[in-house]
């Protein structure tokens, strides 16, 4: 991509052409992370994926993919939308939509804002980790608010307000995941991040093909920090849904069961309640980390030892297994201490 203003030129261009074959956006960014622009995107590109593939929702994001390209060309013969789709905030935020509006449209609310936190501050070993798999392909995830941040083309430093998630397991049992964080800055404009392509052992990783330029513009050691944090969100959270008693369906979004309803599949967002109350306080410790990623020296300080998901032996013998999860705890446990910030709180060495 050229300079800053070759790509804003051609992001205009872009949105004006695309407006008009989604009016109902109502002149909003086409790349807009507004709730109702998710909305509304999702179901055009749910639709025009029922429309490709006659009449049912392609079971591939490979096919639902090349499904919008045909559109474009074929269809509407929009170079717009095709030249949109080469970028990959828009492909993923379109593939992202169809597969969210068919899945219901879930979005995870937290029970207590400090659990999020309490999740980017824990561990997961690769054969713990392999159990994280979401109950749906595609789905939002609020992020606690003032933590993690980005900056803008222009320098700003954008606070980063959802995840929007996709989930694939293939045919040979190989997961692959795809998330993007964004935010808006202060004219508006939404501003994102993305991984894609991911086994789930990676979301606990970043490696140079996260600085690929071929994928990504003005990514800087910030990121790879959110990247971390992030992905140790999305792994904590799927462990704690596959636990009934840290996950309930908010009422006032709760689905009729009727035939007609499950037929209309979200004709509004279905808003699922995450976690449990703590008095863990990590935020200090993830700042600190966002900051510098670095250690403050001190003779006299407070570790946040990580938190960590576990196989646990029980039953006669040990022989069964269940998981468990242990929140992470600051040591020594003395409150009046300064906290000393290592890597280690949400990378592996």
């Amino acid at each position: 991509m050229g300079s800053l203003e070759e790509a804003s030129a051609l992001a205009a261009v872009l949105n004006a052409e695309l407006n008009k074959l989604f009016p109902e956006l109502d002149n909003d960014d086409a790349w807009s992370g507004t709730r109702r622009n998710l909305v509304l995107l999702a179901k055009r590109a749910w639709e025009v994926g029922k429309q490709m593939n006659g009449g049912t929702y392609s079971p591939s994001d490979w096919d639902a993919t090349d499904h919008a390209y045909d559109y474009a060309r074929d269809v509407v013969n929009s170079p717009a939308m095709v030249e949109a789709l080469n970028a990959v905030p828009f492909q993923m935020r379109w593939i992202w939509g169809g597969r969210w509006y068919d899945s219901g449209m879930p979005r995870i609310v937290w029970e207590d804002q400090r659990y999020p936190e309490v999740l980017m501050a824990t561990s997961a070993d690769p054969s713990t980790a392999a159990l994280a798999k979401p109950p749906w392909r595609a789905f939002l995830v609020d992020l606690p608010r003032e933590l993690v941040f980005s900056r803008s083309y222009l320098g700003e430093l954008v606070e980063l307000v959802q995840v929007l998630v996709l989930y694939t397991r293939a045919s040979n049992g190989e997961n692959n995941w795809a998330f993007m964080a964004e935010g808006p800055d202060s004219n508006g404009v939404t501003i994102q991040i993305w991984r894609h392509g991911l086994v789930t052992e990676r979301l606990l990783e970043v490696d140079p093909e996260t600085h690929n330029p071929e994928y990504s513009m003005n990514l800087d050691d910030r990121d790879d920090r959110t990247f971390l944090l992030l992905g140790r969100l999305l792994v904590g959270l799927c462990l704690t849904l596959s636990d009934p008693n840290r996950v309930r369906e908010a009422k006032h979004t709760k689905s009729s069961r009727s035939a007609k309803r499950k037929k209309a599949r979200g004709s509004g967002i279905r808003n699922f309640v995450v976690g449990a109350p703590t008095k863990l306080k990590v935020r200090p410790a993830l700042k600190e980390f966002m900051e510098s990623g670095k250690m403050r020296n001190s003779p006299t300080v407070q570790s946040l030892v990580r938190g960590h998901w576990k196989m646990q032996p029980h039953g006669p013998g040990a022989e069964l297994r269940k998981l468990i999860f242990r929140e992470p705890f600051w040591s020594p446990r003395a409150e009046n201490l300064p906290a000393v910030i290592r890597d280690r709180i949400v990378a592996d060495d």
